[in-house]
């Protein structure tokens, strides 16, 4: 998968034969290193009418990300128990170069 640097990216999911609780947390995380310490943590949300978890990156936050290099992201569920359980493993995420803006002033 790829993203460009200084872009709002989206990631929504449908997670199949997983019935929604409040108190359930979904988390996506993104690392630099297949095996190292996620550089970016956040909660996704889910909505009811699509029956997605999602997540926005903000154009700040990809903007920090190196362009041209590899990260790696998952995404999980940890329900009220605290346990945590993969949903989408660790994935090949590359940042391609932001371009040419176009001026919103």
């Amino acid at each position: 998968m790829n993203i460009v640097q200084g872009d709002t990216v989206v990631f929504a999911v449908t997670i199949d034969d997983y019935d929604y609780d409040e108190n359930d947390v979904v988390k996506f995380a993104l690392a630099s290193d297949r095996d190292g310490q996620a550089i970016m943590e956040k909660t996704m949300t889910y909505d009811s009418q699509s029956d997605k978890y999602s997540v926005e990156l903000t154009p700040a936050e990809t903007a920090q990300l190196i362009a041209d290099e590899r990260y790696w992201f998952d995404i999980g569920i940890q329900p009220s128990d605290r346990k945590f359980y993969r949903v989408i493993e660790c994935t090949e995420l590359w940042i391609l170069p932001g371009y040419a803006r176009v001026s919103t002033e």
